[in-house]
C-alpha cells in the first residue's frame, strides 16, 4: 500500500487550510503545494463532492475546510475514490488491514 499523489496533496492542502477562517484561492495554494492550478482544481472538486471542503465562488471566493475538527484520512481517500486493497489471508494483508483501521482514526 502506498499513498498516491492525490491523497498526499489533499492532506497537505487541508493542513494549509487548517487555521484559515476565510476562503483561500486555489491559485494561491498551488505554488505552495508545488502543483498546477488545474490539477489542484480537480482535487478540490472531488473533495467538495465528498464534503471534505467547502467552495465559495466569486469575489473573495476560494476553498475552506468543511470543519475545523480533524478529518479522517479514510474520508479524504474515499472522497478521492481511493481505497486500500489487500488480501487479508496473507501476513502482509493482515498488516495492511491494521493500517486501514489506523487510517480510519488518523486525522489531519
Amino acid at each position: 500500500m502506498r499513498l498516491t499523489k492525490d491523497v498526499v496533496l489533499s492532506i497537505e492542502m487541508l493542513n494549509k487550510l487548517k487555521d484559515k477562517t476565510t476562503p483561500v484561492r486555489v491559485s494561491e495554494l498551488a505554488p505552495q503545494l508545488n502543483t498546477t492550478v488545474t490539477y489542484l482544481e480537480q482535487l478540490v472538486n472531488k473533495l467538495r463532492k465528498g464534503s471534505v471542503i467547502n467552495v465559495k465562488r466569486g469575489p473573495g471566493g476560494g476553498v475552506l475546510r468543511s470543519t475545523h475538527e480533524p478529518i479522517p484520512v479514510a474520508k479524504i481517500m474515499a472522497a478521492l475514490g481511493r481505497k486500500m486493497e489487500y488480501n487479508k489471508e496473507t501476513k502482509e494483508g493482515q498488516i495492511l488491514e491494521k493500517l486501514d483501521q489506523l487510517f480510519q482514526s488518523e486525522t489531519c
